[in-house]
C-alpha cells in the first residue's frame, strides 16, 4: 500500500514539475531587440570590468555568435530538473553527497560549478527555470537578426566565430586589431521578467579564456550582471 501511494505521489510531481515547466516557458520570451539590448550592456561592463583590472583601455571588441552549446557536458542539469521537481530523493548524485557529507539538496548549487547560484536559487526557483529553459534553447539553431545589432561604448566588428591558436596567432591577432580587448561569443537568451540569462565565452590569448552562464538584471538604468556561473576557464 505504501509503495502504490509513494508512486501515486511520484507521479503527482512528476506532472506538477511539467505544468510548472510549461507555465515559465509561457513567461520565457526571446524578441531580437531584447536580445541586442542585453548583449550592449553585458559587454559594456565586462569590457569595463576586464580593462580596469587589466589596465587596458580596449576600444574594439570582436564578436561572433553561439549556434548551439550542451550545457549538459558542463553542469549537472539533471540534477538541477530533480531538485526543480522535488525528485531530488531519487538523484543519484543526491544520494551519494547525503551519504557522504548529510548534506540538503541546495547546497550543492553553492559549488563549482554553480558558484553562489544557490543563493539566486533560494530567493527565486524562477532562476533554476531559466537555465533548463536556455538548456533546451541552446540544442536548436539560434538565427541571428539584424534587430540583435549590438551598439556599445566600443566599436564592434563581426566574426564567425574562429578562434586564434598559440601565441603567433595571437600576436598576429592584435596586431591586425590594436587596442582589442579579444573575441566575445554569444548564445540566445531566455528571459522572464526583469532578468535574463545567456552562454558566453571570452577569448584574450593562449590559453586565456572562460565560459560563463550570465544571469542579468533589467532597472530603469538598463541592464546589469547579475551573476556568473563559471563553467570552464584556460
Amino acid at each position: 500500500m505504501r509503495n502504490v501511494v509513494n508512486n501515486r505521489m511520484k507521479r503527482q510531481h512528476h506532472i506538477l514539475f511539467i505544468g510548472l515547466l510549461f507555465c515559465f516557458n509561457q513567461l520565457f520570451s526571446q524578441t531580437d531587440s531584447n536580445n541586442g539590448r542585453i548583449y550592449s550592456d553585458f559587454i559594456n561592463q565586462s569590457v569595463f570590468s576586464h580593462d580596469t583590472i587589466f589596465k587596458k583601455n580596449s576600444n574594439l571588441i570582436i564578436v561572433s555568435f553561439i549556434k548551439k552549446k550542451e550545457l549538459g557536458s558542463s553542469m549537472d542539469i539533471e540534477y538541477l530538473r530533480d531538485y526543480l521537481s522535488r525528485n531530488i530523493g531519487n538523484n543519484e548524485t543526491y544520494k551519494i553527497l547525503n551519504e557522504k557529507f548529510n548534506s540538503s539538496p541546495i547546497s550543492y548549487f553553492y559549488q563549482i560549478p554553480w558558484g553562489d547560484f544557490g543563493k539566486l536559487l533560494s530567493r527565486d526557483s524562477t532562476f533554476g527555470y531559466m537555465i533548463l529553459n536556455l538548456e533546451k534553447l541552446l540544442t536548436q539553431k539560434y538565427s541571428v537578426s539584424k534587430s540583435s545589432i549590438i551598439s556599445t561604448n566600443y566599436k564592434v566588428k563581426y566574426s564567425k566565430g574562429k578562434i586564434p591558436k598559440g601565441s603567433k596567432e595571437w600576436d598576429r591577432f592584435y596586431a591586425k586589431n590594436v587596442n582589442c580587448f579579444g573575441i566575445i561569443k554569444l548564445s540566445d537568451i531566455t528571459i522572464s521578467g526583469k532578468y535574463a540569462v545567456f552562454y558566453t565565452e571570452s577569448y584574450h590569448y593562449s590559453l586565456f579564456a572562460s565560459g560563463d552562464l550570465v544571469f542579468m538584471e533589467y532597472s530603469n538604468n538598463g541592464w546589469r550582471i547579475l551573476q556568473y556561473i563559471n563553467l570552464w576557464m584556460s
